[in-house]
């Protein structure tokens, strides 16, 4: 049975304009040290609205050896090997062929980027030395009631 708030991807998008401006004129630094945070709450309500979405994980550039070696740090959960051993740099939700981020929607990345489970990124996010500081964690409500209210049907 589908939930009863599902919405297409077309829709999200185009109601996802309103939320980055909402986010840009309310949180600061989004997208310097919040965006693993908001990637996980933005996740949160594609869920509770049937739709399908991967978490990215940006990288400057990476090699098939590495690729392989973080894919299975990924896998097992292994953050703070991940945080000592990789220099990732963003982290974005991609829906459809559309990568999403605190302040844009791109139809491509200009880096590489591999995919990671909830589970790694929640633990990731709750690693708080491991961000970047510009950003104030004590936004983060901020975000949700952001997500929340823009996002309902």
């Amino acid at each position: 049975m589908l939930n009863k708030n599902t919405m297409n991807k077309k829709e999200l998008l185009s109601k996802y304009k309103k939320v980055i401006k909402k986010v840009n004129k309310k949180i600061e630094y989004i997208n310097h040290g919040g965006c693993g945070v908001f990637a996980l709450e933005l996740g949160k309500q594609l869920k509770k609205h049937g739709i399908d979405f991967n978490y990215v994980m940006l990288f400057r550039s990476i090699d098939d050896d590495d690729k392989t070696y973080v894919q299975d740090l990924i896998k097992n959960n292994m953050v703070r090997d991940f945080n000592f051993e990789t220099e990732w740099t963003h982290i974005v939700i991609k829906v459809g062929k559309k990568y999403i981020d605190g302040e844009e929607v791109k139809k491509t990345l200009d880096k590489v980027g591999l995919t990671m489970t909830e589970e790694f990124l929640e633990n990731l996010v709750g690693q708080e030395m491991y961000w970047n500081d510009m950003f104030d964690r004590n936004q983060i409500p901020k975000i949700q009631k952001i997500l929340e209210k823009s996002l309902a049907d």
